[in-house]
């Protein structure tokens, strides 16, 4: 990994701006994690922020100005939820039923797959600029009223993206990759009363559980290479048990 010209960040926010998570690029010769985390920005670093209507917003001077570089005026109820970015010009997006990309360092960004509210991401990790990852859930059909967990992956830059075949879950809402063979994903067993810590190391081809936490919810998970991970969220207490757990 110390060959690769990339770094780049994430982390899931919630700002009284509508932004939803950041990113940032550089073309540096250091190597980042992958999936809903951070690392510090620095001078001359770009940054990226999106959120509702399928903002992205753009910083070229480490946060200090920024400006819109997208908006879908049409999607009245599209939000993005994640941002990843393989280096300092291509990069992913991903929230309700969609996965846009730029080529060009984030000034234009286009659709790589639309679809129905059915399927929804809510993370995104690439390792390269050929190899990314989105994770999040799709609605049952009308005789389970509940969801499955789901991953797309892309092997030629997004040209293309294919489900891949998962164990069963609820929810994914964090994916990580070391390379383009290692990675993890975070989310909730069919139940919704166990977090799960599921992981590959062919690309996704076959994913399996690695670990099971009762009464736990895993938000996110970040992974610095193929041997150092880790998987955060929260704890239910037994009072808590009764009201429900919040979704987004």
């Amino acid at each position: 990994m110390s060959h690769r010209r990339a770094v780049w960040c994430v982390v899931a926010l919630v700002l009284v701006l509508s932004i939803t998570a950041t990113a940032c690029a550089s073309s540096g010769p250091q190597v980042g994690p992958a999936g809903r985390h951070t690392l510090p920005a620095r001078t001359g670093a770009f940054v990226y922020a999106v959120g509702i209507f399928n903002l992205v917003m753009r910083s070229s001077n480490g946060g200090a100005t920024w400006g819109q570089v997208h908006r879908d005026r049409n999607a009245a109820l599209a939000t993005l939820w994640s941002a990843a970015f393989a280096n300092s010009q291509r990069g992913w997006a991903v929230g309700m039923a969609s996965i846009i990309a730029t080529k060009d360092g984030g000034l234009h960004w286009s659709s790589q797959r639309a679809g129905s509210l059915a399927l929804q991401f809510d993370a995104v990790a690439c390792s390269s600029s050929q190899h990314a990852w989105a994770v999040g859930r799709r609605e049952s059909g009308a005789g389970d009223p509940g969801t499955s967990a789901a991953i797309l992956s892309t092997r030629n830059g997004g040209a293309t993206w294919r489900m891949q075949t998962l164990p069963q879950l609820a929810r994914l809402n964090g994916v990580a990759f070391a390379d383009s063979r290692h990675g993890w994903a975070v989310g909730e067993d069919k139940t919704q009363l166990y977090g799960v810590i599921i992981a590959t190391s062919d690309g996704g081809r076959h994913w399996h559980v690695q670990q099971r936490f009762k009464w736990t919810d895993f938000t996110a998970v970040a992974c610095t290479d193929a041997a150092h991970v880790w998987a955060v969220g929260g704890r239910l207490s037994s009072q808590s048990l009764g009201c429900g757990r919040r979704r987004r």
